[in-house]
Formats: C-alpha cells, sequence, structure tokens
C-alpha cells in the first residue's frame, strides 16, 4: 500500500477516535470536507504544513500521523473482519442472524457520522 494511502487510513482512524466528522475537522483546519475526504482515500497528499494542521486538530504529534503500526492499518482490518467472518460461520442460523443485523447497523451508524 502506498504511503498516502496509510496516511488518509491513519488519519481517517484518529479523526473518528476523536468523534470528528469530515465536515467537523475541515472546520477546525480551515479546510474542506472534500480535501479531508480525498486525504483519507489516499487521492490527495496534503503538504508538511496542512499535515500539522490536521494533527493540531486531532489533538496529536505530527508524528502520530505516520505511526502505522496501529489496528487501522488494511491488512489488520482485513484481518479483523475475517475473523468476525469466521464467527459468524460457525454460528447457528439465529446467532448468525443477529451478528448481521448488529454489523449492518454499526456501518450504517459510522456511514451516516462520516457525512
Amino acid at each position: 500500500m502506498d504511503i498516502y494511502k496509510l496516511l488518509g487510513a491513519r488519519i481517517k482512524f484518529l479523526r473518528t477516535q476523536h468523534g470528528l466528522s469530515q465536515a467537523r475537522l475541515a472546520d477546525i483546519i480551515n479546510s474542506s470536507a472534500e480535501f479531508i475526504s480525498r486525504v483519507e482515500c489516499g487521492r490527495a497528499a496534503p503538504s508538511i504544513a496542512t499535515a500539522h494542521r490536521i494533527a493540531q486538530g486531532l489533538g496529536v504529534d505530527l508524528k502520530a500521523l505516520f505511526d502505522f503500526s496501529n489496528e487501522s492499518g488494511p491488512d489488520k482490518v482485513r484481518a479483523r473482519a475475517n475473523r468476525i467472518a469466521n464467527m459468524v460461520i460457525k454460528a447457528d442460523e439465529g446467532v448468525g442472524e443477529i451478528l448481521e443485523d448488529l454489523v449492518v447497523r454499526v456501518a450504517s451508524r459510522l456511514r451516516s457520522q462520516e457525512g
């Protein structure tokens, strides 16, 4: 994975950990939600000055934006998704339906909070 996607995933992780929407972070750093979205998707690269403002807006040091060893990395996310999928597969039908409903509701809620 390229550095821009890693950086974007890290920023998104920190933003959601702090309970901020893309629009709120954009307001804090005097930018646009569209730019934050492009950065989080790895389609835009912030300058060092902008990265510093993002870090300040998130209440972290600049170096924290480049700490890719946390749980937000794509391989760890994929591994977590596989563990959850295996639990659903092993569960009886009733529990599997409950877990599926729960995941759908959580995903929906997360999407609504990002906007």
